[in-house]
């Protein structure tokens, strides 16, 4: 073509790329003798990139005494949806908030320009998420809210909860503990409420006693603490424990080794999450893996349907649960009578 038109390779291709170091006489030149050969300049025309927010949403921020529980999973999170935002031609800043900022740039959001926003909103509640909306389109992740018409991306936490009792069930355990993280946040909430219906579809009636709950608001040395003291205080505790997350399974099986409690051979210890940690624990963690890398993904491909075509226009917000799955390592084992 360049050849026909009597320029340079490089002159069409400045032309057909959209890219400057050409007059604006020599571009239309070059774009007319294109069209009389049969090009389409439609597909070359510039591409208008979208622009997402991401937000990143931390309750106690980058302090130490807390990060182990900002879920290890966010990190996975996080790459799955830079990646997909690449994919779909999304521009993407990502902004994180605490509790400490989140009313300062809160307001700061509402002033940015960006055509669709991703909340990941774990430890969000309505009221926070109410401050940053702005009309846009908004898309939740990792959490809901029922009476909102955001759509929202989550994982489904009964089905894993279920698949950890069904395990713990198939290996002979008839009483069966649970580690619970009292705090609101709706993974939380519903894995507890996964837990007891899990046990009442196998015919079990967990005991007052056999769930220990557990705040993470002052860190890991009081979350290991509880731990201790419940493990001395209760000698007759359940064969088998379901913990929330990993962090807290991490965290049973350093008390477990401090008494001498054998895993798996005198307490099986089940976790939730998968984060690599999981693996290296001695033992290594039987767990429930969260498709982390699919949550972030399917998040931007959501939020890029909504900006196309808003909630309004649907009539009704979507959410999306992925289902996760079982992961057998060595810290469960078969009941013994012994």
């Amino acid at each position: 073509m360049a050849k026909r038109i009597g320029v340079s390779p490089a002159t069409v291709s400045l032309v057909l790329n959209n890219k400057p170091g050409l007059s604006e006489q020599t571009r239309m030149k070059v774009k007319k003798a294109l069209v009389s050969l049969g090009v389409s300049l439609e597909q070359y025309a510039p591409t208008i990139q979208k622009s997402m927010l991401f937000v990143v949403y931390r309750k106690h921020g980058a302090d130490r005494r807390h990060t182990p529980f900002f879920p290890q999973v966010y990190s996975q999170i996080i790459e799955g949806v830079e990646w997909k935002a690449r994919l779909l031609g999304f521009s993407i800043k990502i902004i994180y908030l605490d509790e400490n900022n989140f009313s300062q740039q809160a307001e700061y959001l509402t002033k940015m320009e960006y055509e669709g926003m991703l909340i990941l909103a774990t430890e969000l509640d309505k009221n926070q998420i109410a401050l940053l909306e702005t009309g846009k389109p908004l898309v939740l992740l990792d959490t809901y809210i029922e009476d909102c018409v955001h759509p929202a991306v989550i994982i489904h936490n009964e089905s894993g909860v279920m698949q950890a009792v069904a395990h713990l069930r198939n290996l002979g355990h008839s009483r069966i503990g649970y580690l619970h993280i009292i705090h609101n946040a709706n993974n939380f909430m519903e894995r507890y409420y996964g837990f007891l219906r899990a046990m009442d579809q196998h015919g079990l009636q967990p005991k007052p006693e056999d769930i220990c709950q557990i705040s993470t608001n002052e860190g890991g040395e009081a979350v290991y603490e509880v731990l201790k003291q419940y493990f001395e205080s209760h000698p007759d505790c359940p064969t088998a424990f379901f913990a929330d997350n990993d962090i807290i399974a991490s965290y049973a099986l350093k008390v477990c080794k401090h008494l001498r409690i054998r895993v798996p051979e005198d307490l099986s210890i089940i976790g939730f999450d998968n984060i690599g940690l999981a693996e290296l624990l001695d033992p290594p963690l039987t767990t429930i893996d969260t498709p982390k890398y699919d949550l972030g993904q399917s998040a931007v491909a959501l939020l890029d349907e909504y900006i196309r075509q808003p909630v309004s226009k649907q009539g009704i917000a979507k959410i999306v649960a992925l289902k996760p799955s079982l992961v057998v390592r060595s810290s469960t084992h078969p009941f013994s009578e012994e």
